[in-house]
């Protein structure tokens, strides 16, 4: 199980350091510092999910739903698209 998860905290960092060496991503933040800000947000969307079942919670139940929705807020980020961005 640990060796999995830094399986996939590895493939996640090189994801994120794709990024940078390709200039998509500021270089100024390391593929370390993304990799945490991205985990951080989904154990907090996990936590609402799971221990506050009982309120209406507005996250996707699929998991890949929920990273989809988790990147297109780290990279897109937060403000309201405008209509000339949809």
């Amino acid at each position: 199980m640990f060796k999995r998860n830094r399986q996939d905290r590895q493939q996640l960092q090189n994801i994120f350091q794709q990024g940078i060496d390709n200039g998509e991503l500021r270089a100024d933040v390391s593929a370390e510092t993304y990799m945490s800000m991205f985990e951080g947000i989904m154990m907090g969307m996990q936590f609402k999910r799971h221990f506050h079942s009982d309120q209406e919670v507005d996250i996707p139940v699929n998991v890949a739903a929920m990273a989809e929705m988790v990147v297109s807020c780290l990279l897109d980020g937060i403000a309201k698209k405008t209509n000339a961005q949809i």
